[in-house]
């Protein structure tokens, strides 16, 4: 299995997300499940919950900078299409104009 070459949060910073989100999860065991930096000072971390998913922003000094529950994207059928015809058009029309 191949690792990418992305940078990842520091286990430090990990859990300091994770005791974050214990909190708005009722006393759930959190586990860290993914992680990334954003910019120079800032990670992202994804965190599982009893099944319910979060993720936190924090600032390579320790501050956590926000806790939002996880937004679900949902999977499509085969076949079906999740965007709305003006969105497809105008995402089209801007890989157009990029070529």
């Amino acid at each position: 299995m191949a690792r990418t070459s992305l940078q990842t949060a520091p286990a430090d910073l990990q859990l300091l997300c994770a005791n974050a989100v214990v909190a708005q999860a009722g006393g759930a065991k959190v586990l860290p499940m993914s992680s990334r930096q954003l910019d120079a000072t800032s990670y992202s971390v994804d965190l599982d919950a009893a099944g319910r998913k979060f993720t936190c922003i924090v600032d390579s000094s320790g501050s956590v900078k926000s806790v939002q529950p996880a937004k679900l994207l949902r999977r499509a059928y085969p076949g079906e299409n999740l965007f709305p015809d003006s969105l497809l058009r105008r995402s089209i029309n801007v890989a157009m104009q990029e070529k």
